[in-house]
């Protein structure tokens, strides 16, 4: 009889917190893992692609406004952090940002977006260990990551292994072949390291004899891209020149 009893009052309290949880008046609880540790991040999807939108567009202020409501509601979220200190970084608040990239990755261990991202800012910092150790820890947990194997053969090409700095751009045209970026990047290591045409990497290369002036061509749309770029008054330019370089790499790959 008590057991019968006790089996009621289990189902039915079961029943009532299902009924709760349905009703909005209990919040639902996403877990990370299976190990029961709550996704402190749940849920802040379309405000980190607002704030990520923003932080790329360039409006500095509009994503100041969206993130800091929601490192002050969320501060156990990495991503959160990540993207703060990718803003932080824009406005040259280097030590900020670096001690932001660290609190998010000690709160998401397992994001290779941030270890890309405090990647690519020690990178620009001239941190060079650092900077490929953290590109070795991104592409270690998501292997097909094009951006990071963009970022890893430029930091080849800078230390001066053209073979290695190729395989991981080849990789990236592998992986994202309508992606100009590692195109772009091979151009520059076919010119600096004065590889043979017959060498080089593109599938373009056998049938396009002028390939060389074509990445010259390049060559000073990206001079005059990083003109714009580091002016205050790029705007429409920057745009314009961005564009005449995407489209001059992709007809020339896309016309093999």
């Amino acid at each position: 009889m008590i057991g019968s009893l006790t089996k009621r009052v289990t189902f039915g309290l079961a029943l009532a917190l299902f009924a709760w949880a349905h009703s909005g008046l209990i919040e639902p609880v996403a877990y990370a893992d299976q190990k029961g540790k709550p996704d402190a991040c749940f849920g802040l999807e379309k405000q980190l692609s607002s704030a990520e939108q923003a932080l790329t567009r360039g409006d500095v202020d509009q994503a100041d406004r969206l993130l800091l409501p929601l490192q002050s509601s969320r501060p156990e979220c990495g991503q959160v952090l990540a993207v703060l200190a990718r803003l932080r970084a824009s406005q040259k608040n280097v030590n900020e940002a670096e001690q932001l990239f660290l609190r998010a990755i000690a709160l998401s261990p397992d994001d290779p977006d941030t270890y890309f991202y405090f990647s690519q800012f020690s990178f620009d910092q001239g941190v060079y260990l650092q900077a490929y150790d953290l590109v070795d820890k991104a592409l270690s947990l998501k292997s097909e990551y094009p951006e990071a194997l963009i970022l890893k053969g430029q930091m080849l090409a800078t230390r001066g292994e053209p073979v290695a700095a190729r395989k991981s751009l080849e990789e990236a045209c592998r992986i994202a072949p309508n992606n100009a970026e590692p195109h772009f990047q091979l151009g520059i290591l076919f010119d600096n390291s004065k590889l043979n045409r017959e060498a080089f990497p593109s599938p373009c290369a056998p049938q396009i004899p002028a390939l060389t002036t074509i990445w010259a061509s390049i060559w000073k749309l990206w001079a005059k891209h990083e003109r714009l770029r580091r002016s205050t008054k790029g705007g429409c330019s920057l745009t314009k020149a961005r564009f005449s370089i995407t489209s001059l790499i992709t007809t020339t790959v896309g016309s093999c």
